[in-house]
């Protein structure tokens, strides 16, 4: 009989861990991304770079968590997720840090920012029909997006800063 009772409080506790451990997955980008947010708007006096790689690094462990297991369907259309690279990609190639001159005339510069700002759009929409598709990574896709979509800010925020002048 010890043995059943022993048994049973190493499960209750194993799942109480796994409750916990999720928790900490979900929170831990939640907080870092907030402190980002504050810390970007100067809130508060933090070194964005730490915390962005810390966030970073907090949702690709969620992510690892979320990864399709071996011989689910799904794992063959995983490639298609490098569609959602191109937004930020065209971002860095066509802006002022890659191989478009941007001139000194007001008109060119709101073009590019206007561009920008389409980057951004695409970047936040093209996973849309993506998680639809990835019917059993759903939760895997939906963080490789929010990791996409935070690479793609800093590409377009970082272009249409370079792109204003007094900045």
């Amino acid at each position: 009989m010890a043995g059943a009772g022993t048994e049973l409080a190493t499960a209750v506790t194993r799942e109480r861990a796994a409750k916990v451990r999720d928790a900490v997955l979900v929170l831990a980008p939640a907080s870092l991304f907030v402190l980002w947010i504050l810390g970007a708007l100067r809130y508060l006096d933090l070194p964005l770079r730490p915390v962005l790689v810390a966030f970073m690094l907090a949702m690709l462990l969620d992510a690892v968590r979320w990864f399709p297991p071996a011989g689910a369907r799904v794992r063959s259309r995983l490639p298609w997720l490098a569609v959602l690279t191109l937004p930020w990609i065209v971002s860095i190639i066509l802006g002022p840090l890659g191989l478009v001159d941007i001139g000194w005339r007001q008109d060119e510069r709101d073009r590019m920012i206007q561009f920008q700002v389409g980057l951004l759009a695409a970047s936040a929409l093209l996973p849309l029909p993506l998680v639809h598709a990835f019917e059993g990574a759903r939760a895997f896709t939906g963080i490789v997006c929010i990791l996409n979509l935070v690479v793609t800010f800093l590409a377009v925020s970082t272009a249409i800063i370079t792109n204003m002048p007094g900045s």
